[in-house]
């Protein structure tokens, strides 16, 4: 999520110094799964029950900004909010890379195309 530089930009810079190269989009998107299911981790109970940390992670989830942006689920547990961005293949100063050429925004419907 565009919106969201404020949050992964940092992070990716620190991934690229100990990597040595740009993390893969999941790496941001396993991030906020891990600090989600942390954050539910300790606002549940010791004792309490798989329903409980359900409905705690759900309720998580549904206000939390993560390094994607909003980590609102739909009913199926799916993002809610998401953001695709279309690649292909353009030529650059006598090279073939890979480019977004579009990206599709699921709460507004809009596709912007490049």
């Amino acid at each position: 999520d565009p919106m969201a530089q404020d949050k992964w930009e940092p992070l990716q810079d620190r991934l690229v110094s100990l990597l040595g190269r740009q993390p893969e989009i999941y790496a941001f998107a396993t991030y906020d799964a891990v600090w989600l299911a942390m954050e539910s981790t300790l606002a549940t109970d010791e004792s309490a029950d798989f329903n409980t940390f359900k409905l705690t992670f759900e309720s998580k989830a549904n206000t939390t900004q993560g390094v994607t942006g909003a980590t609102v689920l739909n009913p199926e547990g799916d993002r809610f909010y998401a953001i695709y961005d279309f690649w292909g293949i353009q030529q650059q100063a006598g090279q073939y890379n890979w480019v977004t050429v579009a990206r599709y925004n699921n709460e507004s419907g809009i596709l912007e195309r490049y």
